[in-house]
């Protein structure tokens, strides 16, 4: 009984901190992305 507790908090944990690094992960490319092509046009 405990076993499922625990999976039912632990399984919707894991997917929000997959989102959010996958949202970190595309802000900082977009980021680098940007000051690449600001440097390019320097």
């Amino acid at each position: 009984m405990e076993m499922l507790m625990v999976k039912q908090l632990l399984i919707p944990s894991i997917v929000f901190i997959q989102r959010k690094i996958r949202t970190l992960k595309e802000t900082i490319i977009l980021h680098y992305a940007n000051l690449t092509i600001f440097n390019l046009q320097v």
